[in-house]
């Protein structure tokens, strides 16, 4: 809870294997085989996951069915070969964009998904789109919504966990609760 998971190195899960993370940031770490990010952490609360790589699927995050991934912010992950974002579990009211894999689905890859924003649109799933989520400044790695982004009241409130997004600024600030880590201008 509250952490930082950073450059670290696994066969699967590079940054964590197991366990649960609620506001934390997770970059830079690496998995032989699956979870470059994270490998079945549940549940997975207003995170941001960035600059992790998997050897095969999940450069971000890979989880099973029953793991849950809510309002977290994935980009700039990379897989070998499936789920550049995300491989295999349930994403609701998140942001998987800007993330590559070898094979199949760069940024998503057979999970469940719901009120993401991500591209391509999942074949399932409810209230996903494909805009850009206009980042503040995805160079320098500022992936706070901008003003006018689609990702802006657009999650599902069922989903949402706490009343603090990952600045510790109030989470559902309009009618409904923001995709992503972050809540937008």
């Amino acid at each position: 809870i509250n952490c930082v998971v950073s450059s670290n190195k696994a066969v699967f899960g590079g940054g964590c294997y197991y366990g649960i993370l609620s506001n934390c940031t997770v970059r830079g770490n690496a998995a032989a085989q699956d979870g470059g990010g994270v490998s079945r952490v549940n549940p997975m609360v207003n995170c941001v996951l960035w600059g992790n790589s998997a050897g095969r699927d999940g450069g971000g995050v890979n989880g099973i069915t029953n793991d849950e991934m809510d309002n977290c912010t994935v980009y700039g992950n990379t897989a070998g070969l499936r789920g550049g974002g995300t491989f295999g579990l349930t994403v609701r009211n998140c942001i998987v964009y800007f993330n590559a894999s070898g094979m199949f689905g760069p940024n998503v890859n057979g999970s469940f998904v719901d009120y993401t924003c991500t591209t391509p649109l999942p074949s399932m799933g409810f209230g996903n789109f494909t805009n850009d989520p206009l980042f503040m400044d995805v160079a320098a790695n500022n992936v706070r919504l901008r003003p006018g982004s689609p990702c802006i009241d657009a999650g599902n409130n069922a989903f949402s966990h706490g009343n603090k997004d990952l600045d510790g600024l109030t989470r559902i600030r309009g009618t409904n609760v923001d995709l992503g880590a972050y809540e937008g201008a």
